[in-house]
This record gives structure tokens, C-alpha cells and sequence, in this order.
């Protein structure tokens, strides 16, 4: 029995994965692959894994051009899972680090029809691989997380995969968890024995700059209202994208286009392209750009200093009232603007044929094709 490990990654420390990596070299069993999927990396980026992946046989690399796109775990895993030839797969991290057992052992639990999950000890910024190893007093996660899962790939290709619908973060292995159990697969939790640990990073779940606000509940409520649905992708699941199929990246990074302006609130940008995409006929693009020099010049004033004294003095009386938010409801964010765009291409992910995003210092470019 063979067992492929599918990774996906996206502009990430090359360090963490060279670690992981080379964990797997020293396994006791070395019948096993890798297919590591880039999920749009930088170009600069991808030029370094594709040569560090170059220095391990067991190790396949895929490009998958996803510029422009928010990241995707359940995308960047089903495309390793379309195009894996052994008959179990590992979706793994590339954070994680495997004890030199860890291939032998999940041979012994693979059987068709269940799925196997696994705990993962959390290494601190003090403690790393193997010093971890032996510290009984680090962080285990619980039996909530199913990320890292032994799975049959016929039972995967069953369920068409990974739901594509969640991105940025958050809800696609409890989501993969339950349709397998509807589908008739029984889940086990692997605790006897640790045999993952995870190299130590900042977290970005929480941070506003990686994340759209209320983005963890909105698909938290998808979970729920698709709960008794197994099939969820189209035909096309991870798929597999070239730059030639990519038309709104290469509109994105043509310096030719032409960019509309965005002139309004974010609330009323999700408007604007919600009758945008009812009135467009295929093919069709629509090309923005917001950029705020107002907010610039409002943080260089004397009246961001006021504000933060009289901000401070509302908090130390107790008063609820923020005006942090007052300021947003007059000059929006580029977050609140990207979160407008986010949420329009979730709503509507039927409807549009290509999107891409780029965020630079000052600006938000936005490119959308039906």
C-alpha cells in the first residue's frame, strides 16, 4: 500500500517547509509521495520551492495560477487529490513536522471506508522539533480539529472532494468530516501515540488584514444550511488553472487597462456589482480601482491625535462609544473595500467566469469577468 501526502501552500516561510520535508526523508518506510501544490505563489517565490522541492525524489511540485485569488486549502488540496494515483491520501500542513514513523503507522490504520485523523502537538517559539518530542506539557489539539486527515481516495473522489466554496480560513475539514459521514465513512481519532508536531507561527485566523470581518460566521452559516448536502463541486473540481485561463489576472497586470475608479462606500460597491453582474453578458469585464488619499491625510492630522486623547477618555468613563467607527462610516478602509468585493464573489460564484484582486500599498485593483 502507497500513500501520497498533498500539501498546499501560497507565499509561505520556505524555511517551515524545508523542516517538513526533511522530516519525510527520514522516514523508516519510503514507500510513500508528495504532491505539493503551489497555490499562486509569487513568481520570486516559486522559483525558490520549485528548486527546494527539486531536491527531494519522492516529491512532485504543481503550479496552480491562482494569483488574484484568496487562499483556498480545500482548492489547493482537491487539485493534489484529482491527479493522486495511490489509493490513500494525507492532507497535510506545511507547518507540520512527521516522526520518523509516521508512514508505518497510518499504514496500519488505512482501510477503505474510514477516515483518520490526527492530533498535532504545538511547538512554542522555545521549544522545537525533537526537544518537543519529549515535553509532555505542550498543546494538543482536540479532537475539533480534522485537518490532518488519512482518507481512501475513492471515498474522496466520492464526495467530489473538499468543498472550493470556503476561503481565506476556517470550516472546509469539519465540512469534508461530515459529508464523508453521510456518504457512509466512519471516523477515527488517532490518540495513542503523537506523531505530528507543528512548527511554531504567528496565527493570522484573527488578524483583519488577512481575513474579511465576519468571514469564520458567514461560512459557519454555509456549513449549516448545506449540512445534509454531499455533492457540492461541480465537474471541475480542483482544477487544475494555466495563465491562459486566466482572463481577469491578465487584465489584472495589463497595463492597458482601464481602471474605473471606485467612488462610494463599500456597502454600495457590493450594489454596484451585484447589478453590474445581473445586466453583463458573458464575457463581459468590469475593471476597478480604490485608492483613499483622504485616509492618509487624516492620519497625518491633528485631529487623529484629538481623537485618540478623546478616545481614551470615553474608555476610561466607561463610555461605548468608538470613534474609530465613526471615521469608518466616513472614510472606508481598504479591508472594508476588499471585504465588500469578497463577499460579492462568494455570493455569485456561478455567476462569475474569472476574478482576480491585488492589493498594493495605497490601492485596491479588482478585476471581474462573467
Amino acid at each position: 500500500m502507497e500513500v501520497t501526502i498533498i500539501y498546499g501552500f501560497r507565499n509561505r516561510d520556505i524555511e517551515r517547509v524545508k523542516r517538513s520535508l526533511d522530516s519525510l526523508r527520514d522516514q523508516t518506510d519510503q514507500f510513500f509521495k508528495v504532491i505539493f501544490v503551489d497555490y499562486g505563489s509569487e513568481e520570486n517565490v516559486s522559483v525558490l520551492v520549485k528548486d527546494l522541492i527539486a531536491q527531494y525524489n519522492f516529491c512532485t511540485y504543481l503550479y496552480n495560477e491562482t494569483r488574484g485569488m484568496p487562499w483556498n486549502r480545500a482548492h489547493a488540496l482537491n487539485s493534489g487529490i484529482r491527479i493522486a494515483t495511490t489509493e490513500y491520501v494525507f492532507t497535510a500542513d506545511i507547518d507540520l513536522i512527521f516522526t520518523e514513523n509516521f508512514i508505518a503507522k497510518t499504514k496500519k490504520l488505512a482501510k477503505q471506508g474510514t477516515v483518520a485523523f490526527f492530533p498535532v502537538v504545538y511547538l512554542t517559539p522555545k521549544i522545537d522539533f525533537p526537544a518537543g518530542i519529549r515535553n509532555n506539557d505542550l498543546k494538543v489539539s482536540d479532537q475539533n480539529a480534522r485537518g490532518l486527515a488519512l482518507i481512501n481516495i475513492h471515498d474522496l473522489k466520492e464526495i467530489r472532494g473538499f468543498d472550493e466554496f470556503y476561503c481565506f480560513w476556517g470550516h472546509e475539514d469539519n465540512d469534508l468530516e461530515l459529508r464523508l459521514r453521510l456518504s457512509g465513512c466512519e471516523s477515527i481519532f488517532h490518540t495513542a501515540e503523537r506523531l505530528l508536531f507543528h512548527q511554531w507561527h504567528t496565527t493570522i485566523k484573527e488578524n483583519r488584514k488577512e481575513i474579511p470581518e465576519r468571514w469564520l460566521t458567514f461560512q459557519s452559516d454555509y456549513l449549516k444550511y448545506n449540512q445534509t448536502i454531499v455533492l457540492r463541486n461541480s465537474d471541475d473540481w480542483g482544477r487544475i488553472y494555466a495563465m491562459e485561463q486566466r482572463p481577469a489576472l491578465r487584465k489584472l497586470y495589463d497595463q492597458h487597462t482601464k481602471w474605473e475608479e471606485i467612488d462610494c462606500k463599500p456597502d454600495f460597491l457590493r450594489y454596484r456589482l451585484q447589478k453590474w453582474i445581473a445586466q453583463a453578458k458573458p464575457n463581459d469585464s468590469l475593471a476597478l480601482q480604490w485608492q483613499h488619499p483622504a485616509t492618509e491625510e487624516y492620519n497625518k492630522s491633528n485631529a487623529t491625535k484629538y481623537a485618540r486623547i478623546l478616545q481614551g477618555l470615553f474608555e476610561y468613563c466607561g463610555i461605548p462609544f468608538s470613534i474609530k467607527n465613526l471615521y469608518s462610516a466616513l472614510f472606508p478602509a481598504k479591508c472594508d473595500v476588499r471585504d465588500a468585493f469578497a463577499y460579492f464573489i462568494r455570493e455569485h460564484k456561478f455567476a462569475v467566469g474569472d476574478f482576480a484582486m491585488d492589493s498594493m500599498f495605497k490601492s485596491l485593483r479588482m478585476v471581474v469577468i462573467k
